[in-house]
């Protein structure tokens, strides 16, 4: 649940959204209600970690599919093309 906070500021009043990082799950205060994290350092861990399960979980559908996995690069290349004569 998103809050909307009016903060007095020494230039004036602001609004501010209290939210909940989505890395370390601590409270904190956004010019912006589409903010995801707290900070630049739990922003960079959320992306890594969403592009680690992401590859995860393509390996799992290659491993199921009995298809080359993707960090076999040039093999895998190769078996996909692979002619007969």
């Amino acid at each position: 649940m998103i809050t909307k906070v009016k903060i007095n500021t020494r230039g004036g009043t602001k609004e501010y959204y209290r939210m909940m990082c989505a890395e370390c799950k601590k409270p904190f205060y956004a010019e912006r209600s589409d903010a995801q994290t707290c900070s630049n350092k739990c922003r960079q861990k959320l992306y890594r970690r969403r592009q680690r399960y992401g590859k995860q979980q393509h390996r799992e559908k290659c491993r199921q599919l009995g298809l080359p996995m993707p960090d076999d690069g040039y093999k895998a290349k190769l078996q996909l093309f692979e002619f007969e004569d």
